[in-house]
C-alpha cells in the first residue's frame, strides 16, 4: 500500500531528456497513490553539471546568488513534505541540510564520487540507500548508522518494453539494437582493451569466462540486444 507520507523527489539533471524520465517517475508513482512532488537542483549557468563539494563549498562560502536562490525554492517546496530524497546525492550542503526539519534520505550509486562528493555530504542526512554493494561498508566505515542496499532499478518504464515477449527476447535475430556485453569480474577480459580504445577487438578479447553466462564457450560474450536496464524492474517503496 502506499505510504502516507509526502515526499519530495530532488535530483540534478544534465539534459532534456533525464527531466522527462524524472517527470515520467514521479507521474508513476503519484498514479500509485503517493503523495509526492520533485525538485531539480541543477542550476542553470552550470549547465547541468553537478558540483563536488570543493566547489559546492566554495559556493556556499561566498554566497553564490544562484545557489541561494534555489534553496530558498527547495526549502518553500519543503513546507509540506514529510520526507526529502535526495536522489542522487549532488548539489546540497550538509549545513543547509542540517537545518531542513525533514526527513532526509541520501541515495547515490557512483563510487568514484565517494571522496569528493559523499563522505562530506552524506552525514546530514537520517537514512542512506547506496545502489553499489561495497559502499553499504564504505558507509558504515564512516559512523553512518541507517545505510542500506538499494538496488537502483532501470531507466526503462512499462511501455518502453511492452512489445518483448520471450521469443523476442531469447532469439537474438530479433533484438533490434546494437551490442551490449555481459560478463563477470575476472582479471583476464580486456586486459588492454580500453588502452587501445578500438571496438572491433572486443571480439578477440571476448570468450572465455562469460561463456556460461551465455550457454556457449568462445564468441557468445556479445550479443545484439536492448540496453541492460530494460529487464530491471524500478522500484520506489521507502520504510523509514
Amino acid at each position: 500500500m502506499p505510504s502516507s507520507l509526502k515526499f519530495l523527489w530532488v535530483y540534478s539533471a544534465a539534459d532534456a531528456w533525464t527531466m522527462a524520465w524524472h517527470t515520467r517517475l514521479l507521474k508513476s508513482r503519484r498514479d500509485r497513490g503517493f503523495d509526492i512532488k520533485g525538485f531539480c537542483t541543477t542550476i542553470p549557468y552550470l549547465k547541468g553539471r553537478w558540483l563536488p563539494f570543493p566547489e559546492l563549498n566554495y559556493l556556499w562560502k561566498v554566497g553564490d546568488r544562484a545557489l541561494m536562490q534555489m534553496y530558498s525554492d527547495l526549502a518553500e517546496q519543503l513546507e509540506d513534505r514529510d520526507v526529502l530524497i535526495l536522489y542522487n546525492g549532488a548539489n546540497l550542503h550538509p549545513l543547509y541540510v542540517n537545518w531542513l526539519r525533514v526527513m532526509k534520505v541520501y541515495t547515490a550509486g557512483d563510487p568514484e564520487s565517494e571522496s569528493v562528493l559523499s563522505r562530506s555530504v552524506a552525514p546530514g542526512f537520517n537514512v542512506h540507500l547506496v545502489n553499489h554493494v561495497p559502499s553499504v561498508d564504505t558507509y558504515r566505515g564512516w559512523g553512518l548508522k541507517h545505510v542500506y542496499f538499494w538496488p537502483l532499478g532501470s531507466l526503462a518504464f512499462e511501455e518502453d518494453v511492452a512489445d518483448l515477449d520471450e521469443e523476442t527476447i531469447c532469439d537474438i535475430t530479433n533484438r533490434p539494437l546494437t551490442i551490449a556485453f555481459f560478463n563477470e569480474r575476472s582479471t583476464e577480459l580486456f586486459p588492454t582493451l580500453f588502452v587501445l580504445g578500438v571496438a572491433g577487438l572486443v571480439g578477440l578479447w571476448i570468450g572465455r569466462r562469460c561463456g556460461r553466462f551465455t550457454g556457449r564457450r568462445r564468441w557468445d560474450g556479445i550479443s545484439i540486444t536492448r540496453q541492460v536496464s530494460t529487464f530491471v524492474p524500478m522500484t520506489f517503496l521507502l520504510t523509514v
